[in-house]
């Protein structure tokens, strides 16, 4: 379809869902795995879960994994940012439904790399 992924978002077109509401709680990684390939590095673990509530909806989500792209997976007003993270929820009710939530990160300037993250590359 027309909706794949990567996308670039145009934020002159972006219109804010009204009534709409996403809670994640259960954050605390104890138990888990890391796998780093090709530029990906992606973190399996259980323990998070998300709400989601809508005027037509109430549904809830588990973590299944986050992973994260460098450089970002989709663009902003045609704009490539430094890195992506990407949650990615199961449905509790349907297994066959994901819920993703993405965040960009920008690197500032002046930053120092971190040993642990340069060791990945």
């Amino acid at each position: 379809g027309s909706r794949q992924s990567p996308i670039n978002i145009i934020t002159a077109n972006v219109r804010e869902a009204e009534d709409v509401e996403l809670f994640i709680s259960g954050t605390d990684i104890t138990t888990g795995s890391i796998l780093y390939h090709d530029h990906e590095l992606k973190v399996t673990y259980s323990g998070a879960t998300a709400k989601y509530t809508s005027e037509d909806e109430d549904s809830e989500w588990a973590l299944a994994q986050f992973h994260y792209h460098a450089p970002a997976e989709h663009r902003i007003d045609g704009k490539t940012h430094d890195l992506e993270m990407h949650s990615v929820f199961v449905s509790k009710t349907n297994p066959g439904q994901l819920l993703v939530v993405g965040v960009i990160y920008e690197l500032e300037q002046g930053y120092e790399d971190d040993e642990f993250i340069a060791s990945l590359a």
